[in-house]
């Protein structure tokens, strides 16, 4: 989706939501050669590594290309935050003043359902600190990092170079775009010193746990500001819709293994477990098989389960109108097609302008440091 106005879906319901999920990724980070010239302010002579950082690997003898010399300056993002709902922090995707982020409403129903059980925030920081997320930018064409009328904004995943993280997010990192990186172009000016980017379509990448939650934003817009004494992005907000299509085929799925992963590990803990099932009545997870106070994933007295303590959230996912097939187990389609699912994830957003949700929206803040981008 290029460049399409996305409205409000008339009549749409607030989000109330349940999907523990999210971050993104996406982009091309040019390596820039060492420039010259330093902006007012900087320090001509900071070509030092930064504390902690090892000249030889990932810490560079220089960072980027001071920003406003009209090189390719390159960041690397070192904190990347999903707002609170109260914080009404997002972008007016539809056109109605308001900022729009669904995300935020449907991660707060997380932590109510689920408790602690998924803390998407949490997921996202360890992912930073362990190296497994790191979201690349690279601006071109800066010439005036105050007023410019057309700058360039690319974004990738990327890795690290010498197999330490702790000296990623420290500034002047030298870190490479990965392999499986896709780039994703955004363009538009900066103003008053802020950057205004988009829209364009944007990967999107999450790792959770073990898994990997991979889709697209459309209509994806980053805006920060240029720190120039410091060479960092800061304030920056990115956002956009997950459209119908994407919440289907890569978010509805992750939700069902997240849940399965979760009733595995309940299973897991049962003294002497796992320890198989089979419910006594076809819509009932009462068994004989499981001791007292436990219940058996499996409901319809056919498949075999395995016993678990009995405890809200796994009564919530393993009742039929997730669990449609009463075997334990939930899967994507299950998710799609339960009948409250879109009661809980109530798309916000219209994109194709016929008036009916199609999209959630999505926006996340986050800091950049400075790094330099090798092969």
């Amino acid at each position: 989706m290029n460049h399409r106005v996305l409205k409000r879906a008339r009549a749409a319901a607030p989000v109330l939501a349940i999907v523990p999920l999210f971050a993104l990724g996406g982009c091309h980070c040019g390596g820039a050669g060492a420039s010259d010239s330093s902006p007012p302010g900087s320090d001509a002579g900071s070509d030092a590594a930064p504390p902690g950082t090892d000249a030889a690997s990932d810490g560079g003898e220089s960072g980027p290309p001071p920003i406003g010399d009209a090189a390719t300056s390159t960041y690397v993002m070192d904190t990347f935050t999903v707002p609170a709902p109260m914080d009404m922090v997002g972008f007016d995707l539809d056109g109605d003043s308001t900022p729009d982020n669904a995300l935020a409403e449907i991660l707060a129903g997380v932590a109510a359902l689920a408790g602690a059980t998924f803390d998407a925030q949490a997921a996202i920081d360890q992912a930073l600190v362990d190296g497994t997320l790191l979201y690349l930018l690279a601006l071109d064409g800066v010439k005036d990092p105050v007023d410019d009328p057309q700058i360039m904004v690319t974004e990738n995943f990327g890795e690290d170079t010498d197999g330490d993280p702790t000296n990623n997010l420290l500034g002047g990192a030298m870190l490479r775009i990965a392999a499986t990186s896709v780039p994703s172009m955004l363009f538009g000016p900066v103003t008053a010193g802020r950057i205004h980017s988009g829209p364009a379509d944007l990967p999107l990448e999450l790792p959770l746990g073990t898994l990997t939650i991979a889709t697209t934003l459309e209509g994806a817009r980053l805006e920060a500001d240029i720190d120039v004494p410091t060479n960092r992005l800061l304030n920056g907000l990115l956002g956009g819709a997950l459209p119908q299509s994407a919440l289907e085929m890569d978010i509805y799925p992750a939700i069902a293994d997240l849940v399965n992963m979760d009733i595995a590990v309940q299973a897991a803990m049962v003294p002497g477990g796992p320890v198989p099932c089979v419910a006594d009545v076809a819509g009932d997870r009462a068994s004989m098989d499981c001791a007292a106070g436990q219940e058996c994933t499996a409901a319809n007295a056919v498949d075999t389960g395995a016993c678990i303590v009995a405890d809200p959230f796994s009564d919530f996912w393993l009742n039929p109108n997730w669990d449609a097939d009463g075997d334990g187990v939930l899967t994507g389609a299950e998710v799609t097609t339960s009948p409250i699912i879109d009661v809980i994830i109530m798309p916000d957003i219209d994109t194709d302008g016929d008036s009916v949700g199609d999209a959630v929206s999505f926006a996340v803040q986050f800091t950049a440091v400075d790094c330099l981008i090798v092969p």
